[in-house]
C-alpha cells in the first residue's frame, strides 16, 4: 500500500509538471526514449536537461539512464563512470540500486565505459530480452521503483543498446536538425517505431514526440517545412 501511495504521488507530480495533454494515453511512469538519426543532434543533452529539469526544479522523482559508448552524462553532468549498469547486469535485483549515481535529486544510471563490458551486456541482452541481466529487464526494473519519469537517452543507430530499451518506452521523443539527412533519418525512425517493431512493442502515435533543434534564419528547412515534408512522404508527422 505504501508503495502504490509513493507511486501515485509520483505520478501526480509528474502529470502536474508537465501539463500532458487529455489526448494522450500513456497513465503511470512515463518511460521516454529520447531518439536521433545521427550524433550531434542534441539528443543526450535534451534528455539530460529535462530529467534534471524534472528532479531538481520540479520535485519529479525521476531516473536518467545514459546509454551511449561512452555515455554523455559522465561528462555532460559530471558523473562517474563507476558505478554503471554493470552492477545491475552483475547482480539482477539487488544490483539496481547499486548502479545509481545521484546528481543533486536526479538519479542516474551510465552505460559501462569498457568497451568489453558493452558489448558483453549487449550480447547477454541478444539472448533474449526477458533474460533477468538484460538491457529491456534493466529498463522495466524501473517501473518497479516509483518513479513517475524514466528517461533513456539511446544511442543512434539500431544496436541492441538501443532496441532493447526502447521497447520498454511507453513515450518517444526524436530529436532532428533542420537538413535533408536528419529529415531522411526522422522517416527512417518513424518506419522503425510505427511499422517494424509494431509486431513487438507499440508505442502509442499520440506518444510519439518531435524536436527540431538547432534552426536558425539560415537552415535548409524551416520548421513547418520539415513537419510538410514529413507529411507527404510519410502520411503523418509527430
Amino acid at each position: 500500500a505504501s508503495t502504490e501511495r509513493a507511486k501515485g504521488a509520483a505520478q501526480g507530480s509528474m502529470q502536474s509538471a508537465m501539463g500532458f495533454r487529455a489526448s494522450t494515453s500513456v497513465t503511470g511512469t512515463r518511460v521516454v526514449a529520447f531518439l536521433s538519426g545521427a550524433g550531434g543532434a542534441g539528443r543526450s543533452t535534451l534528455a539530460e536537461s529535462i530529467a534534471y529539469e524534472l528532479a531538481v526544479h520540479m520535485d519529479v522523482r525521476s531516473l536518467l539512464m545514459s546509454f551511449d559508448l561512452p555515455a554523455a552524462a559522465t561528462m555532460h553532468l559530471n558523473m562517474r563512470y563507476s558505478p554503471n549498469a554493470g552492477e545491475y547486469f552483475a547482480r539482477p535485483g539487488d544490483g539496481f540500486a547499486s548502479a545509481i549515481q545521484k546528481k543533486e535529486a536526479l538519479e542516474v544510471i551510465v552505460a559501462p565505459e569498457n568497451s568489453v563490458e558493452y558489448a558483453r551486456a549487449a550480447e547477454s541482452s541478444a539472448a533474449g530480452k526477458s533474460e533477468a541481466n538484460s538491457l529491456h529487464s534493466l529498463v522495466m526494473a524501473s517501473w518497479t521503483r516509483s518513479y513517475a519519469a524514466v528517461l533513456l537517452d539511446l544511442p543512434h543507430g539500431e544496436g541492441i543498446w538501443t532496441l532493447h530499451p526502447l521497447m520498454a518506452a511507453n513515450t518517444a521523443v526524436i530529436v532532428a536538425r533542420p537538413t535533408l539527412a536528419d529529415l531522411a533519418a526522422t522517416m527512417h525512425l518513424l518506419v522503425l517505431l510505427m511499422e517494424r517493431m509494431r509486431n513487438e512493442h507499440r508505442i502509442p502515435q499520440e506518444a510519439i514526440f518531435m524536436v527540431l533543434n538547432q534552426v536558425h534564419d539560415r537552415s535548409r528547412l524551416t520548421a513547418n517545412q520539415f513537419f510538410q515534408e514529413l507529411v507527404q512522404s510519410y502520411g503523418w508527422a509527430p
